[in-house]
């Protein structure tokens, strides 16, 4: 029904002239009602038998009008009845009255008319389309069983409907034997992975998605065909449909780019989703998204066809030294995506360099004369996004920033912003810190620690800042982030190894320098670090008592057995082994104690406040209860002559602090003996 055509009512009123108003009020409302009224040749069974819109009963002028309502819910049980009555509504709508109006509300009547019209034909459409649906099901069924290719319908993994020549292409008797069969039992188990990474392809793609496959036959025995996945519907479910064909089939336009000859977007969207599914198994991988510049330029001024040529050219020299691995697919007009599923973000970036000087050298030959053309590359990480298309997206974006800066012809590197970052995953967090690592961005410094007795060798603590200052907040972060890990951290190894590698530099030109090392709170479950560090003094070439490492009393106190076996390995290898920040009476007591160490750091507050009385003589009764144990203390913070007037007096081993040196970034320390 339309909204001009005429509404056919059905009143039981009791005059023509309440119907004459009626039939005013909705032409007012911009509709023409035609008002029927029992009586004379047509009774209210002849009226109800016709097609009808609406009924509407007058209760306070029909004594029998809760008698009359009932008799039109039996005779029209589609059709709404709205009933006018300044009295009670309850009854009535228990009556099954769609709505009650009082006398004196004109407006709301016929809004309340027209929404039960409306209501009405949008259920008569309603069934009109189940109706065609129920028909159009039925059809399909019909196909689905008499056509000769294999078709199932699968939900979350299993499949829910098989025509008879999907069960006889896995060798079953009958389709039912497949119901509730899970996808994965059909298919050979070393391509489950790439299965589960293009079902959700599939799952989001208009175009769907196609998997070459071994399928598992009920004998035991393997075939090869190609499996095409699209989004569906079935029983009113999402759904995936599968057909099955030959391998031969499957190759065409959907797995290649006609245009440039390289791999299509929706088989990159495929193989990224793979790779992004083995994140978790230690996978690594970058994706490098080239741009081209001035593209639309170009094509402005030579053509199309000069612009498909120049796109094919670029193809075929980005393709020429490619790994054996990667992947080089199209991406837009002038995108080209390389996926390099076990590069390093190192080798990635020199990759892109070589590419850029490939392209940008010599020239292309185009049908108008050879062209001079350059590409902008962006490089990432597999893990900066959760999805293939954000991958994409970030690669385009590092582009874009490159032409907008007026840096065409660049690589730019992505690089997680950390200044927003409350907590970070696990990848993530690993990905910063490599990223920081091999763009140079972490520093060590030395501080001197100056012995108070006779000159026992050249000591430097170890620590670490960002190489540049603009760096600083980021690098802060980082640190601090890494601090939280659950897990020990690759940058702890970095550190020992960096620190190793300078100090046999130093080394090398005479002296007998060592360092103490802090490591992260993390460390005492990183078993393999004793072993490790033994190949790490072999390969520097130093003798394991150059190196002390140390760790925060507070972590410690965490950990005791794990720090008690960690201590104990070093002290073996030959290292030494430290406790910083020490000076909780209770916590810390316990501490030295239980864990065997050479040297101790007191904590820096306690250092601080050595000119109160009661605070020195806590710090005294700590370097006493060391040198029992014949451990050396280090009393930091020193940064006057006043405190070093104070810490002569405590008998501490060893001073280090501001007033001798800050920390550097070279051990150019001019030790002397101020014993």
């Amino acid at each position: 029904m339309t909204r001009t055509s005429t509404l056919q009512l059905v009143a039981l009123i009791d005059s023509d002239n309440r119907a004459e108003e009626l039939v005013s009020l909705f032409r007012s409302a911009g509709r023409i009602a035609r008002v029927h009224r029992p009586g004379g040749d047509h009774s209210l069974e002849d009226l109800l038998a016709a097609p009808v819109d609406l009924i509407l009963i007058d209760g306070a002028s029909h004594a029998e009008a809760p008698a009359m309502l009932e008799q039109c819910r039996a005779l029209a049980p589609t059709v709404s009845v709205i009933v006018v009555d300044d009295g009670a509504m309850h009854p009535w709508f228990l009556a099954g009255a769609a709505d009650v109006v009082t006398a004196g509300e004109p407006e709301r009547l016929v809004a309340a008319s027209l929404r039960e019209v409306e209501r009405a034909e949008l259920h008569r459409h309603l069934q009109q389309q189940e109706r065609a649906l129920q028909d159009a099901q039925r059809r399909h069924a019909l196909l689905l069983a008499e056509t000769d290719q294999a078709v199932a319908y699968m939900a979350d993994g299993v499949i829910i409907h098989a025509n008879a020549r999907f069960a006889e292409r896995f060798g079953h008797d009958h389709p039912e034997a497949l119901d509730c069969t899970s996808i994965a039992e059909l298919v050979d188990p070393g391509e489950h992975e790439r299965l589960r990474a293009v079902m959700r392809v599939a799952a989001r793609s208009e175009e769907g998605a196609r998997l070459p496959f071994l399928g598992q036959h009920r004998s035991g025995q393997q075939f090869e065909a190609c499996m095409l996945l699209n989004p569906a519907r079935y029983d009113g479910e999402d759904c995936i449909q599968i057909a099955i064909i030959q391998r031969e089939e499957a190759t065409g336009p959907s797995d290649q780019d006609l245009r440039t000859g390289l791999a299509s977007p929706h088989r990159l969207e495929t193989e990224l989703a793979l790779l992004l599914s083995q994140r978790g198994q230690g996978r690594g991988g970058c994706l490098i998204y080239h741009g081209i510049d001035d593209f639309y330029s170009l094509r402005s001024r030579h053509g199309l066809a000069v612009a498909d040529e120049l796109a094919r050219g670029i193809a075929q020299r980005l393709q020429a030294d490619l790994p054996a691995e990667a992947l080089l697919a199209a991406r837009g007009d002038d995108g080209l995506v390389c996926l390099l599923p076990e590069a390093t973000m190192a080798e990635a970036m020199e990759l892109a360099r070589q590419q850029l000087a490939a392209v940008a050298s010599p020239l292309l030959p185009t049908r108008v004369g050879a062209l001079q053309c350059s590409l902008s590359a962006g490089v990432l990480p597999l893990n900066a996004a959760h999805t293939g298309d954000e991958l994409v997206e970030q690669g385009f974006r590092l582009v874009q920033q490159l032409h907008d800066a007026g840096e065409s012809g660049q690589v730019s590197a992505y690089r997680l912003c950390l200044r927003t970052q409350s907590s970070l995953s696990e990848d993530e967090l690993n990905q910063a810190l490599s990223d920081a690592l091999e763009d140079g961005r972490l520093t060590l410094t030395f501080q001197p620690i100056i012995s108070l007795r006779a000159s026992d060798g050249e000591y430097y603590e170890v620590g670490l800042e960002p190489t540049h200052s603009e760096d600083a907040e980021e690098i802060t972060t980082l640190l601090s982030l890494l601090a939280q890990a659950p897990d020990p951290t690759r940058l702890d190894r970095w550190v020992i190894m960096e620190a190793a590698r300078q100090l046999a530099e130093q080394r090398s030109r005479g002296g007998d320098t060592r360092l103490l090392i802090n490591l992260g709170p993390q460390m005492p479950r990183d078993s393999s670090l004793p072993a490790w560090l033994g190949v790490v003094l072999k390969a520097a070439k130093l003798p394991a008592s150059a190196l002390t490492l140390q760790m925060a009393a507070a972590a410690a106190a965490e950990a005791v057995p794990a720090t008690r076996s960690l201590a104990e390995a070093l002290r073996a290898l030959g290292c030494g082994f430290s406790l910083a920040g020490l000076g909780d009476p209770q916590r810390d007591q316990a501490l030295l104690e239980r864990i065997p160490m050479d040297w101790m750091q007191l904590d820096p507050e306690l250092c601080r406040s050595l000119q109160q009385a009661d605070r020195r003589e806590q710090a005294r009764q700590w370097v006493d209860s060391a040198a029992e144990r014949g451990i050396g203390v280090v009393i930091t913070e020193v940064d006057s002559a006043a405190t070093m007037a104070v810490v002569w007096q405590l008998g501490a081993s060893h001073i280090q602090g501001p007033y001798l040196q800050a920390p550097d970034r070279s051990m150019s320390y001019a030790f002397t003996d101020i014993a």
